[in-house]
């Protein structure tokens, strides 16, 4: 089944990876918890396989790896070449040796073996087909084999994810790309919990459960200086901010600040963060 996914591709493995890649070690702090959410709620067995959708960095793989033990494997499955070279040099560092990486596009992959488990981090979101994508992956679970994943519930909700964006909506000089249609790929393509099950009945799997989770970001002084430095070097808009001259990159960088710290309360800046914890069966 081949699905054109090239923009997202293309993407992940030119300034979309690259400014994740710079962000890696602080993007894993952040969303440490909420991952760990779905996967106690997979809760992989000792010597199990699991398959790491999205993988990103590997600090899930790693984590997985630890979960299922010497006697279990894990692959980490993404489609951007900077973020995996991070992972494979993690792995290598904490002598991980039952993990594996793999560049692959999981809309249209036919993988060579079956795995009891599938685990995304906030990693299934991207997906052009994700009927597809879903299907393809449940082809790589044997019967009975398990899902689950986080994803983002809608951006009101998580207002950390869209503070810096609106904050440079208006600066003079540049201008913002159109927001994404709902179910676009991206971040909050899976905002809609229904949307969410009848894409994954749709691709064979039963058992849908979705469930809400909620959680508080804190940061302080040096992180939200590392975010605003982030919004205006690396991040969605960086591109378009470069080309745009020092004093509109200035005047961004400050009225980012201005927004975040609009969130502080007791000495730190706080988000609420809600997501969807989704587990079914194969």
């Amino acid at each position: 089944m081949s699905v054109d996914n090239a923009e997202q591709i293309a993407y992940w493995n030119g300034a979309g990876g690259a400014s994740w890649a710079v962000a890696a070690a602080r993007r894993d702090r952040e969303l440490d918890r909420l991952g760990k959410l779905a996967m106690d709620a997979l809760a992989p067995s000792a010597g199990s396989s699991v398959l790491d959708v999205g993988c990103g960095a590997g600090t899930t793989t790693i984590e997985l790896a630890g979960r299922v033990g010497p006697p279990g494997r894990v692959l980490g499955l993404d489609v951007s070449g900077p973020l995996l070279e991070i992972a494979r040099r993690k792995a290598a560092v904490s002598g991980c040796r039952n993990v594996r990486f793999v560049q692959a596009d999981a809309q249209d992959i036919a993988l060579r073996m079956s795995f009891d488990a599938v685990f995304s981090r906030f990693g299934v979101m991207f997906f052009t087909d994700p009927v597809a994508a879903f299907t393809s992956l449940r082809a790589a679970v044997r019967s009975g084999g398990r899902l689950g994943f986080a994803c983002w519930q809608d951006p009101a909700d998580n207002p950390g994810l869209t503070v810096a964006n609106t904050a440079l909506d208006g600066v003079a000089g540049f201008a913002l790309p159109p927001p994404a249609d709902a179910g676009a790929p991206g971040p909050f393509s899976f905002a809609d919990p229904g949307r969410v099950s009848r894409v994954l009945r749709a691709a064979g799997w039963g058992d849908v459960q979705v469930r809400p989770e909620a959680d508080e970001l804190v940061l302080d002084e040096a992180a939200v200086a590392d975010r605003v430095s982030f919004a205006v070097r690396h991040g969605p808009a960086a591109t378009a901010l470069a080309a745009a001259g020092d004093g509109v990159r200035a005047e961004a960088a400050q009225r980012v600040r201005a927004a975040l710290l609009a969130f502080e309360r007791d000495g730190a800046v706080r988000f609420g963060q809600a997501v969807w914890v989704v587990t079914a069966r194969a």
